[in-house]
């Protein structure tokens, strides 16, 4: 008899890539854009969002995650 398949090895220990996204929010506050962007860290993000910055305040989600609301230049 032959073994049974076993599940592909995992490395313990490792996270999930980010799934960073900027959502772009009106002046009421809802969502007007939903921008991925694609960075290896928190600081990463939130240097890439600092220069989207425009009309609209943003706000930074890593998935469920929130890290940080960027206010509009004026």
């Amino acid at each position: 008899m032959s073994d049974p398949p076993q599940p592909p090895a995992t490395i313990v220990g490792t996270q999930p890539r980010p799934a960073y996204r900027v959502l772009v929010l009106s002046k009421e506050g809802t969502i007007v854009e939903v921008r991925r962007i694609s960075v290896d860290s928190d600081d990463d993000a939130i240097q890439h969002t600092q220069r989207l910055v425009d009309g609209h305040a943003l706000e930074l989600w890593d998935g469920l995650r929130f890290i940080e609301q960027f206010l509009p230049t004026e």
